[in-house]
């Protein structure tokens, strides 16, 4: 399974109102239609691999992701991103395995209204996880 993806599940697992493909979608997908509050998680370059003992291989990966949320309303934007916040931010491998941690890089914050208006927000998070 991809990062995305299980990441995704996972928080849609602990989030009652994130539904996939309803209003969550994974990867460049950003729906106009939808008129509730939308997620969607990119994936973007982290940092540099983690070798050991000389290892060419890696071992652990870096890769980093962004949320996105978005709605007519200010609130509820921002309430779904820092919900999406406090469940993603300190994640530990024993919530999603092979995950080591995930960070959030910086707190929720105003990206501007997209093209219909809708507020946007969005999160930076560093993911720690074993090398595929």
């Amino acid at each position: 399974m991809r990062l995305l993806e299980e990441i995704g599940e996972y928080l849609a697992s602990q989030l009652s109102w994130l539904h996939p493909q309803e209003n969550f979608w994974y990867g460049d997908v950003v729906p106009d239609g939808v008129e509730t509050t939308t997620v969607s998680i990119f994936e973007y370059p982290g940092k540099q691999p983690m070798r050991t003992f000389g290892n060419p291989r890696a071992v652990w990966i870096y890769p980093r992701i962004q949320v996105l949320t978005r709605d007519r309303q200010y609130e509820k934007s921002n309430d779904a991103s820092w919900e999406i916040f406090h469940v993603l931010d300190g994640v530990v491998e024993q919530a999603i395995p092979k995950y080591h941690k995930i960070s959030g890089i910086s707190n929720p914050y105003e990206l501007g209204p997209d093209d219909a208006g809708r507020v946007r927000m969005i999160c930076n998070y560093e993911v720690e996880r074993d090398y595929p």
